[in-house]
């Protein structure tokens, strides 16, 4: 089946775009991040070289993948689909067409020299690539009332936001800060022992997304405790960037947060709420369980070109915890200096 790919000395035409914009809209495993809007994101941040492929028929677009080329700090290549994203990979119609994508993505790894192709689906390829079984998805359909989003919150939680509204005095408001919102990120971020990301990146999202974006901070005395940036596509909500300060643990500002986030989607219009990726065994996993939401596997691939293993580089991997402990004993203005340069080697 014949493809098209465009690339930054050759990008997408507005009328391309549209048709791309229309097809991830209308698919089943279409997010936010396989719009044109998000892909024009990642391009004005990082500036990676990139290949928006799409399969056609008749005129038609049948299958889209977007890869973008990134070097770790190893130096070695690898394509991503997507990177510093949560969710990527293939768009099809079938069987036929993610063939299709496979080939040329395999053809694009070895003409620009990468190991690997990350896939990181939010629907299966079809293909039996090799794969992961290590992050899963949170998404559930948003109740219809705003009681009916707190007692959907399972018993002991639910008493932690109730405890946060009579006992703390927590409220939200919901503003375009994007300097505060990060703050919050860096000092969670630096507890964690992850590279920040940049502050660019927060600023890039929130002016290309205009209006199907906002961020929802928790106050508690006057202060905002937590914050998360929130992007909006289709009917779904989609929390995306947090952050809190160490005093917020004690009021239960973060069961307060998802709850008000939760209620503020309902407003805007929200029938899904798109908890985001975790991965198994973290305490985003145990705290979006505990929130009432049930764990979805996303079937994230990879297409092999001169590697032929899985890539170890993540949290879960034991060798990784003194360069973790490390980096989170850092001072905090010196992890918001070195780590937005180091994360764009963490895609």
């Amino acid at each position: 089946m014949p493809t098209q790919i465009w690339t930054p000395a050759s990008p997408l035409s507005p009328a391309d775009a549209a048709a791309w914009d229309d097809y991830a809209r209308n698919h089943a495993g279409g997010t936010v991040f396989h719009s044109t809007v998000w892909l024009g994101i990642l391009d004005k941040s990082y500036r990676r070289p990139y290949h928006h492929i799409a399969v056609k028929e008749d005129g038609r677009i049948k299958g889209i993948l977007s890869l973008y080329q990134v070097r770790s700090l190893s130096g070695k290549k690898s394509l991503y689909s997507l990177p510093f994203t949560a969710y990527g990979g293939m768009l099809v119609d079938d069987a036929t067409v993610a063939k299709t994508l496979h080939d040329a993505a395999l053809e694009l790894a070895r003409r620009e020299g990468a190991g690997m192709v990350h896939l990181r689906n939010t629907v299966p390829s079809g293909l039996g690539l090799p794969g992961m079984d290590l992050n899963v998805q949170f998404s559930k359909p948003l109740p219809e009332t705003e009681e009916a989003c707190l007692e959907s919150i399972p018993r002991k939680s639910r008493a932690t936001v109730r405890k946060a509204i009579s006992n703390h005095g927590l409220s939200y408001q919901v503003n375009r800060d994007v300097d505060l919102l990060w703050h919050l990120h860096a000092v969670n971020l630096k507890k964690l022992g992850t590279p920040v990301f940049p502050k660019s990146f927060f600023r890039i999202i929130m002016d290309a997304m205009g209006d199907a974006a906002d961020i929802l901070f928790v106050m508690h005395k006057g202060k905002a405790v937590t914050g998360v940036m929130n992007v909006y596509f289709r009917d779904v909500c989609n929390p995306y960037f947090s952050g809190s300060l160490p005093e917020s643990n004690a009021t239960g500002a973060n069961n307060y947060m998802y709850y008000a986030l939760m209620c503020h989607g309902l407003k805007r219009g929200s029938k899904q709420f798109d908890f985001g990726k975790s991965r198994r065994g973290s305490g985003s996993f145990d705290f979006k369980k505990n929130m009432g939401f049930e764990p979805k596997a996303l079937p994230f691939e990879f297409i092999f070109n001169t590697r032929s293993e899985l890539p170890s580089f993540n949290p879960s991997n034991p060798k990784l915890s003194v360069l973790l402990e490390v980096w989170s004993r850092q001072p905090l203005w010196t992890s918001k200096i070195a780590g937005p340069m180091l994360n764009r080697f963490l895609p």
